[in-house]
């Protein structure tokens, strides 16, 4: 819930609170369904947001998320951020599915299982 913390000099939930929360679900529908990958985890490539309304402060927000499409190594992920029923988020993403936690090797040569 935005608080006096998450506020904006206008006294709404600022824009990055807002993109914050949206980017920290994008995940779920892929977790819920045991359909994250073989490591487990996703990194985002790409996050697009559109602010549709102020949020208020002290007032819950609700999150609406769907996986659009999924192939292999990549989710199309699709939400909405609502505030007493009135949509004041709407966001898009896509995710890559992990192979491996390992981090990436860089330098010449360097070959990640990721790549």
């Amino acid at each position: 819930m935005p608080d006096e913390s998450s506020a904006n000099y206008q006294g709404f939930a600022h824009g990055a609170f807002l993109a914050a929360l949206g980017e920290q679900v994008l995940y779920l529908p892929l977790a819920l369904h045991d359909r994250l990958g073989t490591a487990g985890g996703t990194l985002t490539v790409d996050f697009a947001m559109q602010y549709l309304a102020a949020a208020a402060l002290g007032v819950p927000l609700e999150g609406e998320i769907a996986c659009i499409r999924e192939t292999g190594r990549l989710a199309f992920i699709r939400g909405t951020l609502r505030q007493d029923g009135e949509a004041v988020m709407g966001f898009t993403a896509t995710l890559r599915k992990l192979k491996s936690r390992t981090p990436p090797s860089f330098g010449p040569g360097a070959v990640s299982e990721n790549g």
